[in-house]
């Protein structure tokens, strides 16, 4: 039951960290694209010299700069996304070290013994369990 009990462990802990590094990758791309939003809304603000601005370029900028803030939105909805689940992992993995007194020895405890149930099975086990019969299961089994 200790085995079942620490392999589960292992698992949620790394799928904790795989979570968390899939969200720190996204927070990265998320910080990158906001700075080119912020750069690109400053460069709008940049006021050309005398005469008329050149629409063609104006209309550029302003299209450029909607999709990077599109691209921004996107990546931060899914660092969000990424950041609750890692976060939902981190929370359950607590529960489940908290766990440690009351689940081990009585659910894992019965989930081993389906196990074994089960394998016994598998290998055979006579449904009539008299002591006879589990002898002779075993010496068929030996030989």
């Amino acid at each position: 039951m200790v085995p079942l009990y620490t392999l589960m462990l292992a698992g949620l802990g790394s799928l904790k960290w795989a979570l968390g590094r899939r969200a720190a990758g996204t927070e990265r791309k998320y910080v990158a694209a906001a700075h080119a939003a912020e750069a690109a809304a400053k460069k709008l603000q940049v006021k050309p010299g005398n005469g008329s601005a050149d629409a063609l370029a104006v209309a550029r900028n302003q299209y450029e700069l909607g999709r990077l803030v599109q691209e921004r939105d996107a990546l931060e909805a899914k660092y969000v996304a990424r950041q609750h689940r890692h976060e939902a992992v981190g929370r359950k993995l607590i529960k489940f070290r908290n766990w440690n007194g009351r689940l081990v020895p009585y659910v894992l405890g019965v989930v081993d013994l389906g196990l074994v149930l089960a394998a016994l099975h598998a290998l055979g086990l006579p449904h009539g369990l008299t002591p006879d019969a589990v002898q002779e299961w075993a010496k068929a089994l030996v030989k």
